[in-house]
C-alpha cells in the first residue's frame, strides 16, 4: 500500500505495544537500527501508511523515542507496570481506546507486518487475530468495542489469542509469512537485516 491510502474511520484506534523489557535481546532492542531506521519506527510508520488516524503507543517509563513519536501524532501511555507482562499494556490499550468502536493491537518489534494486512484486520467487524503458517493465530489483532472487556481481563504474559472469542473469530493470512519476523533477539535482527537484503 502506498502512502495515499485513504484514512481508517477515527474509531478504530491502533495501539502499538513496546514496554516490553527486551529480555532476551540484552536491552534496547527497539531503538537498534533496521536498515538506517530504529526497530520501532518501522512498525509505527507501517500504522501511518495503513490510514490509522487514532494511533497510541504503549511505552515503559524513560523510553527514549517518547517523544519523536508525539511529534509524529502519536498518543503516549506509560506503563508503569510493564514488568507484570503483556497483558498489563493491553489493558492500557482498552483504557485508551475506550471511546472507540475498534482497537487493533500491533507489536513494535514487528517490522515487516504491511500496511495491507492491517487495513484487512481494521476492517473486519469480528474479532479478528494473524493466521500464522503454522496454523496458530496471534497478532497484529483487532477487536470490536463489545470485546474490550474480556481483553481487559487478561493477565501476565498471557495473550489474547489464548482466549475463547467464541464461533464469530476470523483468523486473516498475511500476504507472506516473511512479513510476521518477530525481533526477539540479535540473531532475529540478523535474520530481517538478511531478509532485507536479499529484497
Amino acid at each position: 500500500m502506498n502512502d495515499s491510502a485513504p484514512s481508517l474511520e477515527p474509531s478504530i484506534m491502533i495501539a502499538l505495544l513496546a514496554a516490553g523489557g527486551a529480555a532476551r535481546f540484552g536491552g534496547g532492542k527497539l531503538v537498534s537500527a533496521l536498515a538506517g531506521k530504529p526497530l520501532w519506527q518501522w512498525a509505527a510508520n507501517t500504522a501511518v501508511a495503513a490510514g490509522f488516524v487514532q494511533k497510541v503507543c504503549i511505552i515503559c517509563d524513560g523510553w527514549a523515542p517518547a517523544r519523536e513519536m508525539q511529534t509524529l501524532g502519536w498518543s503516549v501511555v506509560v506503563n508503569r507496570d510493564a514488568e507484570a507482562g503483556i497483558a498489563s499494556s493491553i489493558k492500557l490499550a482498552c483504557t485508551a481506546a475506550a471511546a472507540n468502536g475498534r482497537l487493533v493491537i500491533a507489536l513494535a518489534d514487528m517490522p515487516f507486518v504491511t500496511s495491507d494486512h492491517l487495513r484487512a484486520l481494521a476492517l473486519s467487524n469480528e474479532v479478528a487475530f494473524t493466521r500464522y503458517p503454522s496454523g496458530h493465530i496471534g497478532v497484529p489483532a483487532a477487536f470490536p468495542h463489545q470485546a474490550f472487556r474480556k481483553l481487559s481481563m487478561l493477565e501476565g504474559d498471557r495473550g489474547a489469542a489464548g482466549r475463547d472469542w467464541g464461533p464469530g473469530l476470523v483468523a486473516i493470512a498475511p500476504a507472506s509469512p516473511d512479513t510476521l519476523i518477530d525481533v526477539d533477539t540479535r540473531e532475529d535482527l540478523d535474520c530481517a537485516r538478511t531478509m532485507l537484503a536479499r529484497r
